[in-house]
């Protein structure tokens, strides 16, 4: 995931300071300062305890149905001097990623709650198990608002990031380590693209840093356009895309839960070393006393890849689905097959 770049709020008013931190990624220093306990704030939701918990609810992610266009309408819309100005297509819309609401013990309270922010025509719901509410919107406008309004009454909820945000990531290889972050940020765009991000790659084991550079760019129509680029400051370089790992589940280093990140996370805190519900940056537990899984109770860390719950989450277990009962070929009147040798047989 890339990295977002946050501005700090105005310190004028504490009461400003703690609204704006429910609308980018909190820091050690805020977990810190958060209610450790992370107990619920509304009579219709609640929440188990992490160290309890032991199937804990995973979504699925929901891709968005891709729109299609037929780029020959155009022509039959305006006359043929204008077909010029329609070069390029509409852009694509993509429908807002799905909300999950945890805990949820009241459904006519959730609604009520969520009926000051948006009309009933602008959502719909789909009970999911685990006292989970999947909530989708119709317009990223309504799915901003309820998620306004949700980070500021301190509802328990998961989200994903709107695929119209998502940076466009590329490789610079080939490029010195030593190089000026800012002097590649310029010389991008003097060339075209608007960076979001650069990050200087590390090696997985020895930490040192590799001459690779990741560069996350602003959503735009012609980003592709980067991989023409073949010098920086009269540095011969690469651009490639970078390498996806299929098998990689991200975890959400707030909730130790699996499926997304910390900053669409507003679940209570659970400790990756002792399982308890406060922020791992303020975990007070001794290095020589055992760890606690806040996953599966067992004696690792919640990160642990060996944790029974990562390798349910890895064979595609997904807890919000109660998966049906196969019934047996006796329940359904089939022969069971036959255990003798059959007849034709005889080689």
């Amino acid at each position: 995931m890339h990295k977002c770049i946050n501005k700090p709020p105005p310190p004028s008013a504490h009461h400003q300071s703690m609204r704006a931190s429910h609308h980018r990624p909190s820091t050690s220093k805020e977990e810190a300062e958060s209610d450790p306990q992370g107990l619920p704030k509304h009579d219709w939701q609640t929440m188990k305890s992490p160290k309890s918990n032991k199937n804990s609810p995973h979504p699925a992610t929901a891709a968005p149905p891709t729109k299609t266009y037929n780029r020959f309408e155009i022509l039959a819309q305006v006359p043929p001097d204008s077909v010029s100005e329609y070069q390029s297509l509409p852009q694509q819309q993509y429908k807002p990623p799905p909300i999950f609401i945890h805990g949820v013990t009241n459904y006519n309270q959730m609604i009520k709650s969520i009926s000051e922010v948006a009309e009933d025509e602008q959502y719909y719901t789909k009970s999911m198990a685990n006292n989970v509410i999947k909530l989708n919107c119709s317009t990223l406008d309504t799915y901003r608002n309820i998620v306004k309004h949700f980070r500021d009454n301190g509802i328990f909820f998961h989200t994903y990031q709107p695929k119209e945000e998502r940076a466009f990531r590329v490789v610079l290889k080939y490029l010195h380590h030593s190089t000026d972050v800012q002097d590649i940020r310029q010389e991008l765009l003097e060339m075209g693209p608007s960076v979001r991000n650069i990050d200087n790659a590390h090696h997985r084991q020895t930490k040192e840093t590799l001459n690779l550079f990741f560069v996350d760019l602003e959503p735009a129509d012609n980003n592709k356009d980067i991989y023409d680029i073949t010098a920086i400051q009269n540095k011969i370089i690469t651009v490639e895309p970078p390498r996806v790992n299929k098998k990689h589940i991200p975890q959400c280093i707030r909730s130790q839960q699996h499926g997304h990140t910390r900053t669409y996370c507003n679940k209570p805190y659970a400790c990756v070393k002792c399982g308890g519900p406060h922020s791992s940056s303020v975990c007070s537990k001794r290095t020589d006393t055992p760890a606690k899984c806040a996953l599966c109770g067992g004696n690792h860390p919640a990160n642990y890849k060996g944790c029974e719950h990562y390798h349910n989450i890895s064979r595609d277990y997904n807890p919000h689905r109660t998966p049906p009962n196969k019934p047996s070929p006796t329940s359904i009147g089939l022969p069971l097959p036959s255990t003798h040798p059959s007849p034709h047989n005889n080689s």
